[in-house]
């Protein structure tokens, strides 16, 4: 059956739209005429494409600002996993200060130091090779906790051999005491108590430990107290954030305080069994996170989260990915490259810092710093981009001063580390800085840290539900009692639906009850179920990505 000729040219116009940019829901058919006609009919009745609430056109993370061995590691495992270049440079970020954390600070100006540790995370979507990644970049840590093990073996055993000794001594003293009636019974008393205070002096050794994953925030601290108050939790997987909210806990409850404290160096107070408590002075956290969208998704209606300050703590890169359109032969990571890594990381693992470290900055560093602090606090004000996230934006000065300090250790990790870190060292912390500023306005928006903006996607998840050609806003209203308590509290949500072309007020000749007012009338953008929401635009890396990969293919 030939079809009319005015169709076809409105699935000519269609198919063009769809090439330029609409998307389909999973499971569509390019070749429905419905969905093609109903796209060319959207334009012809004066609908555009709705701008989307979830698009940022987001910065990539410029590895220029790396030394070479690092950044010549991070790009070629980029390629060889065919990932955006911000998640390896991200998760080594925390490796490299996970190596050097609680031996080194910056001093930023006198009365003011920053501990070297970083909390990041790297957020993508599933299927993205998070693992792989994260293997690559901390393989070096993990060997070197692995081969320490086996160098201090034998002195660990001779240790708790002789602990396991001296503690059947005790147990035979107390008896002894406890069952003596006679005049002995001071001497055996006093013999006990000597035993019980020679044992308290002797030091625990344990196995080293660097690294930690799946455990709770009470295993984590008793890690801590073993490993010379410090950790790092190095993970493709988000489950330290079920941890912290309670996830073992009877009751449920969220447990903080460890990671709140050890992000800035604060004292902690740690009750172990057997062992009573145990006070850490200077606890050094790192975490290096890669996770899903879901994971960060919400959490800022967490009140235990939110209301204590943790989700400020960390820096976000939520790079896109490349699924789709990878690289399936890539070059492989070449030895020389990863060896060349790995040796820099153990170098910094090995180093003997006591006393403490600290790195002052130059004259023009310092002003470097301060030139960004000034601008961040512009920004914090009412008018400015970072009023939403303030508390975040507002320990952003404080992260570049430590992730420059992570450079600088990194530029002289076979070196002298407390020599006055440069100018040059500190400019590239702040483009770092303005990478994750970028990056944390996104992520927070995709937390909720707008109410308005997640009041418009709850109507929009609303209509995409319902598939209504037209609803009225006491229809909207009805539908979501529970988050509007007035029909007047919905105005800046339909507002920016209307602004942003989803929905339009549409033309009626009804009237409302009597001494009812009417109650607007709107239609909604037929493109909507066409259309799949990103959580930003892509990076336009995808060309960047093929020219390094054939770059780094031997000839």
């Amino acid at each position: 059956m030939l079809r009319d000729t005015n169709i076809d040219r409105e699935l000519q116009e269609a198919r063009a739209e769809a090439q330029n940019g609409l998307r389909r829901e999973p499971g569509s058919d390019d070749g429905d005429l419905s969905n093609d006609l109903a796209i060319a009919r959207a334009a012809k009745n004066g609908w555009e494409r709705p701008i989307d609430f979830h698009q940022w056109d987001l910065p990539r993370f410029t590895t220029d600002a790396l030394p070479d061995w690092w950044r010549s590691c991070v790009e070629a495992t980029a390629v060889a996993t065919q990932t955006p270049v911000d998640m390896p440079a991200v998760l080594s970020l925390a490796a490299v200060a996970a190596c050097v954390q609680g031996r080194v600070r910056i001093e930023v100006r006198p009365g003011y130091v920053e501990p070297f540790n970083l909390y990041v995370t790297c957020v993508m979507e599933p299927g993205n090779r998070k693992s792989a990644v994260q293997r690559i970049v901390t393989a070096p840590i993990e060997r070197y906790e692995r081969e320490e093990s086996e160098r201090l073996a034998p002195e660990v055993e001779a240790v708790r051999t002789q602990r396991q000794i001296d503690e059947k001594r005790l147990e035979r003293a107390r008896d002894a005491a406890a069952k003596c009636d006679t005049q002995e019974r001071r001497e055996l008393e006093e013999e006990a108590k000597q035993l019980a205070a020679d044992l308290a002096k002797r030091p625990h050794l344990n196995a080293p430990r660097l690294l930690a994953d799946d455990v709770t925030p009470e295993q984590l601290a008793t890690l801590m107290v073993e490993n010379n108050s410090r950790m790092a939790v190095l993970s493709a997987e988000g489950t330290i954030f079920e941890l912290m909210l309670g996830r073992y806990d009877k009751n449920g409850a969220p447990n903080l305080d460890l990671f709140l404290k050890s992000h800035s160096g604060d004292p902690l107070r740690v009750d172990r069994k057997n062992r009573g408590s145990e006070h850490v002075s200077d606890p050094a956290l790192t975490l290096g996170l890669a996770v899903q969208p879901e994971v960060i998704r919400g959490l800022i209606s967490n009140t235990a989260l939110r209301g204590r300050g943790l989700l400020a703590r960390f820096l976000y890169s939520i790079p896109a990915g490349f699924v789709g359109a990878r690289d399936v032969d890539p070059p492989p990571l070449r030895s020389e490259i990863e060896q060349a890594y790995g040796n820099a990381l153990t170098e910094m693992l090995a180093r003997n810092i006591d006393p403490v470290a600290v790195i002052r900055l130059s004259e023009a560093a310092r002003r470097t710093w301060l030139e960004f602090s000034e601008r961040t606090e512009r920004r914090l004000g009412t008018d400015g981009d970072f009023h939403l996230i303030r508390e975040w934006a507002g320990k952003l000065p404080g992260a570049v001063a430590r992730i420059a300090a992570v450079l600088h250790v990194a530029s002289h990790f076979g070196g002298d580390w407390d020599q006055p870190l440069a100018a040059g060292t500190m400019a590239q912390a702040v483009r770092i800085g303005d990478y994750f500023s970028a990056h944390a306005l996104a992520a927070f928006s995709e937390m909720g840290a707008d109410p308005a903006i997640e009041n418009v996607r709850a109507l929009l998840r609303w209509l995409q539900r319902s598939g209504v050609e037209k609803f009225s806003k006491r229809d909207a209203f009805n539908a979501h009692r529970a988050r509007f308590r007035r029909v007047q509290a919905m105005d800046p949500a339909l507002e920016l639906l209307r602004q942003h072309g989803w929905v339009r007020f549409a033309e009626t000749d009804a009237t409302g009850g009597r001494g009812r007012p009417v109650s607007p009338v709107f239609e909604v953008n037929p493109l909507l179920p066409f259309l799949t929401h990103k959580s930003h635009k892509a990076q336009k890396s995808d060309s960047a990505a093929t020219a390094i990969s054939a770059s780094m293919r031997p000839r």
